[in-house]
């Protein structure tokens, strides 16, 4: 099925690990409406998981790049090819996009705005993306996202010093200070007298555990002899009550 999600007339494609993701969604939501019964789902969340599983269905449907014959490889191979080299006319640099001088903003506009064989070079990226996806139909387990990746057709003419002041968005350094010559070596460390200090620390908090228990197991105990006293006193009061004759 041919896709209906397009903008401009150009097709928006499915990467294959978008589709393997969208199928094991789909697959957990019929999973769910099979054991609705047992799991005891009501008709409005059934409701939900059907639009919710139509929808997916759609468009793996709908966004699954089209099956290509080997011709038709190579004839879209040619295709990228023409993308890439157009695209490349008048890009900028890396170190302009870094750097992000006046006026930097204004010439990538105009760029995207280029129209070269009918067509914006904004649409371009979108062609180009999209027939790098139905290439690359079928290549399970490849990430493709790099070759998604519109800066990889810009030019690097020299390295950039990102901590220079006309960088729009600097590299920050972090000063420390080195341990010096009287730093103690790993080799140089106590370990015996650090396991003694570790289980002295492990035998404190042991006793503090012990005194809080027996506190708390004294606590219980008083609270349960107050209530002893209390329910005594309330005895003998009742049987005061059930025998008016008893002096008091």
């Amino acid at each position: 099925m041919q896709s209906q999600n397009t903008q401009n007339g150009i097709p928006r494609y499915l990467r294959e690990s978008e589709r393997q993701d969208l199928s094991r969604d789909i697959a957990q939501l019929e999973e769910m409406e099979r054991n609705k019964d047992k799991n005891g789902a009501s008709p409005a969340h059934i409701q939900d998981v059907r639009r919710a599983h139509r929808r997916m269905v759609e468009s793996i449907e709908q966004q699954t790049p089209p099956d290509i014959s080997k011709t038709e490889e190579d004839r879209l191979h040619k295709r990228i090819k023409n993308h890439e080299e157009i695209l490349r006319q008048g890009i900028l640099s890396r170190e302009t996009m870094r750097r992000n001088p006046e006026g930097a903003s204004d010439r990538h506009i105009t760029w995207e705005n280029k129209v070269v064989e009918g067509v914006r070079n904004k649409d371009r990226c979108r062609m180009l993306k999209e027939d790098i996806k139905t290439f690359m139909k079928g290549a399970a387990g490849e990430d493709i996202r790099p070759l998604l990746n519109i800066d990889r057709l810009r030019p690097q003419t020299e390295p950039v010093d990102f901590t220079g002041a006309d960088v729009q968005i600097p590299k920050t350094r972090t000063w420390v200070h080195l341990p010096g010559e009287d730093y103690p070596h790993p080799k140089a460390i106590d370990w015996e007298s650090f396991m003694d200090s570790s289980r002295h620390q492990a035998e404190m908090r042991l006793e503090d555990e012990r005194v809080r228990a027996a506190a708390e197991i004294e606590a219980a105990r008083r609270e349960a002899e107050q209530a002893k006293a209390e329910a005594a006193q309330l005895r003998e009061k009742l049987s005061r009550q059930g025998n008016p004759h008893q002096k008091r």
